[in-house]
This record gives structure tokens, C-alpha cells and sequence, in this order.
């Protein structure tokens, strides 16, 4: 129970609240750039975030999995050594994804013949060197079981941002596509000085680079490096070939559809957030079978969410189109319909990658993600040539089916997961919900009778 109170519940909190922040921040985002952008220039930024989001992952890929693992205050007296390497590995790693954005810019501005993705490539690289201090101290809180910072520093990244886009809209009317990343880079700036005001305590680093430790976490990160780059690939992989295939208006339709279908997201990152560092304590003080519960339980929770939101989305997905992207977004209808059921079988593999990592078998969710990345890939040059948006959402939908079920088959025979253990709790999750419903209004009743008493004598 005191876990439950320590850790949690407050965790369980912060990171909810968290994710609520971004899909309120990424939605309110989202309305304002696509009614005030065309077709093409939202498509752009789609791209860029889609591309970009690559060299962030590698940074976190090595930051976030290997600090969080190895920066537990189990490893206290190596811990300004880990925090020094990390935070080396860190700056080696920004350095190389700017640069490498760089070379490429160019390229890729011709290959989906758009001038606004090639500017905003070219900007990348400061938002990248602000962000630096922010993903790092994020890093670091999480390793120390807190997120309170991750929660403010959000809400303050997220405000920023909002706020002067909502200004240059709406009062100057005028936002050139290529600010976006400088205000992308003054919010993260504004962010980092509040994770630190959270986890300064927490940063302690040594005067020299142990190279031991820039070792041992190269050596995890590779693998969690290599996953993480090749799921975002893999959640991205549509909008890049129908960009390749047709052109960026393409991209903003099937954007559009995402934004709406990937609703899951919130309760699954809140959800993954407080279990991998848990995870791990976990998994050493009682062994695989707590792992097995919090696989089976984390998914449980995120499909007791997940089913009735599809219900709910697909009654009213098309006025949800129109009241937040215009009348001009309603090809994006039809594919809505398929996202929708991609959240189905999401959790099944988040929480896969997350039991592997706690296993210290990273490269097992490496290859399991780059062999469903193959296999969308072939269907997306099928598919997306002859049927466009429709074909896209097929090829997802089907690798995320095949994607799910071997996640599935794996922990099953590594960790003896049941489906019907995962069944139980999604259920369960109802339940509890009707009894606390049920005894809030028997104590509702209760204090209505102590407040008239008078009423009981009549």
C-alpha cells in the first residue's frame, strides 16, 4: 500500500495529466495550423515533424531507455559517472542527427518537391541544440521515480508554444511555415528551466568521462536505439511514401486521420511512463512474474479504454472532422475508420518493447520492429500506388495485426502471458469503476440523510 501511495498513484497522476497537457496542447496546435496553412504547407510540416522526429528518438533512444536503467539509485555510487556519460553520448548523438539532417535537407526537399520542407529542415538544428538540456533532465527525473518537472516543464513548453502561435494567427495574422521550429526551439528552452528547477538536486556529474560506462550504455542504447527509430519509422512510414508516391496534401489528409485515430496514445504513454522504471526494481526483487502482471495489467487498462473510444469515434468522426480540420478534410473520413482499430492491437506491442528492455533483450524488439517495417513497407508499394490513402491504412493495419499477435506469442512462451489474464483485467477495470460509482452514491445517500434528519422522522 505504501508503494501504492509513494509511487503509483502520485506518478500514475503526473504522467496522466501530462499526456493530457499534450493532447490538449497537440490538438489546439493542430486546429489553428491546419484551418490557417493550405493543403501543401501543413503536409510540410507533417513531413518535418514526421522526419524529425527520427534524430529526436536517437537522442532519447540512448538518453531516456539506458539512463533510466542503469541511473536507479541501485547505482548510486556509480551515478556521476553515468550521468557524465550519458550526457556525452547525448551531445555526440545531437551533433551527428544536425548534421546529418544537414546533408540531407537538400535531397529530401526534391524527392517530395516541397521548398517549405526543405526551410524547415534548415531550422532544425537549433531546436535541436535547445532541446538538449530538456530531454536529458527528463531523463533523470524519470530514473529517480519523480515527474513532477516532466509535468510542469510540459505545461510550460506547451504554453509557450500555443500562445505565440495563437498570437501570430490570430492577432497578426501572419506565421511563416519557417518559424515553426524557432517557436518550436523558445518553447523547449523555456521547458529546460523548469525540469531544472525540479531535478538540479538530481544532477551530479563526475570530472571525467568514464569510458566504461559510455560503453555499457552504447551498448544497451544500440539496441533501444535501433527499436525506437524503427517504430517511429514504422508509425511514419505511410505519410513518407504517399508524400513519395503524390505530393504533401496527401500527407496533411492522412495526417489529419491520424491525429483524430491515435487517441490511445494518452493513456498508453502515461500508462509505460511509470511502469519501465518500476519495471526493472520489479523484475529484481521478485522476478518474471511481476513482469507477466504488468504486461498482462498495462494492456488490460489501455483496451478498457481503447473499445469504448472507438465506439464513440466512429459514431461522430465525421462532425469531428468538420469542427476541427474544415469541410476541406473530409477525404479523410474513410481512413479514420481503419486508425481507429490500429489502437487494438498498439498496446500489445508498446508493452512488448518495454518487457524486452526490462530483460536487457532490446535487440529482440529490434528485430521484431524491423521485420514488420519490411513487410509494411512491401505492402505500402502495393497498395498505396492503387489505392492512396486506403491502401496506406491496410498496410498498417495488417502489420500492426501480425505485429501484435507475435508480441503475443513471444511473451507467452517467454513470461507465460495470457490472453485471457489480459481479458480479465480490461473487465475488471469496468467493474471497479461501477462499484466506485455505486459506493459514491450510497455515501451520497448517507451524508443527504445525516444533513436532514428531520426528513427520516416524516
Amino acid at each position: 500500500m505504501s508503494e501504492i501511495k509513494k509511487y503509483w498513484f502520485p506518478s500514475g497522476i503526473y504522467s496522466f495529466l501530462q499526456n493530457i497537457v499534450l493532447l490538449i496542447s497537440g490538438f489546439t496546435s493542430f486546429v489553428l495550423l491546419v484551418r490557417f496553412y493550405s493543403k501543401s504547407e501543413f503536409g510540410a510540416w507533417a513531413l518535418y515533424l514526421a522526419v524529425t522526429t527520427f534524430a529526436d528518438v536517437t537522442r532519447s533512444g540512448f538518453v531516456n531507455n539506458a539512463l533510466i536503467k542503469f541511473g536507479t539509485p541501485a547505482n548510486e555510487n556509480d551515478y556521476r559517472k553515468i550521468l557524465s556519460a550519458s550526457l556525452f553520448m547525448h551531445s555526440i548523438m545531437t551533433l551527428a542527427g544536425i548534421t546529418l539532417i544537414i546533408i540531407l535537407a537538400p535531397m529530401l526537399g526534391r524527392v517530395w518537391n516541397s521548398s517549405e520542407f526543405y526551410y524547415l529542415l534548415m531550422l532544425y538544428p537549433a531546436y535541436a541544440i535547445c532541446q538538449v538540456p530538456y530531454i536529458f533532465m527528463s531523463a533523470v527525473e524519470q530514473a529517480r521515480f519523480n515527474f513532477r518537472g516532466q509535468y510542469y516543464s510540459n505545461l510550460t513548453r506547451n504554453f509557450i508554444f500555443i500562445g505565440i502561435i495563437a498570437y501570430l494567427i490570430i492577432i497578426a495574422k501572419s506565421l511563416p511555415l519557417y518559424m515553426l521550429p524557432i517557436i518550436q526551439a523558445i518553447s523547449v528552452l523555456g521547458a529546460g528551466v523548469v525540469i531544472y528547477i525540479f531535478t538540479k538536486r538530481f544532477i551530479k556529474f563526475s570530472k571525467t568521462i568514464n569510458w566504461d560506462w559510455v560503453k555499457k550504455l552504447f551498448n544497451f542504447g544500440k539496441f533501444a536505439l535501433g527499436g525506437n527509430v524503427l517504430s517511429i519509422l514504422f508509425t511514419n512510414i505511410d505519410q513518407i511514401m504517399l508524400g513519395y508516391f503524390f505530393n504533401t496534401s496527401y500527407v496533411a489528409v492522412y495526417n489529419t486521420a491520424m491525429r483524430v485515430g491515435n487517441f490511445s496514445d494518452i493513456p498508453m504513454t502515461s500508462v509505460a511512463t511509470i511502469v519501465y522504471p518500476k519495471s526493472t526494481q520489479r523484475l529484481d526483487q521478485i522476478g518474471d512474474k511481476s513482469l507477466r502482471h504488468l504486461y498482462e495489467r498495462s494492456v488490460g487498462v489501455i483496451l478498457a479504454f481503447v473499445v469504448p473510444g472507438i465506439i464513440l469515434l466512429t459514431i461522430f468522426a465525421e462532425d469531428i472532422i468538420h469542427i476541427i480540420a474544415s469541410q476541406k478534410y473530409a477525404d479523410a473520413l474513410p481512413v479514420i475508420y481503419f486508425v481507429l482499430i490500429f489502437s487494438l492491437f498498439k498496446p500489445f506491442i508498446r508493452y512488448f518493447s518495454l518487457s524486452m528492455d526490462t530483460l536487457g533483450r532490446p535487440n529482440t524488439h529490434f528485430w521484431l520492429v524491423m521485420s514488420l517495417l519490411g513487410f509494411n513497407i512491401v505492402l505500402n508499394l502495393f497498395l498505396i500506388p492503387s489505392y492512396d490513402l486506403i491502401g496506406a491504412a491496410i498496410s498498417s493495419l495488417l502489420s500492426l495485426l501480425l505485429g501484435a499477435t507475435l508480441c503475443y506469442k513471444i511473451l507467452q512462451k517467454e513470461l507465460k502471458v495470457s490472453i485471457f489474464r489480459i481479458i480479465k483485467y480490461m473487465f475488471n477495470f469496468y467493474f471497479e469503476g461501477i462499484r466506485l460509482i455505486v459506493a459514491f452514491n450510497e455515501f451520497k445517500v448517507y451524508l443527504d440523510g445525516e444533513s436532514n434528519p428531520e426528513k427520516d422522522k416524516v
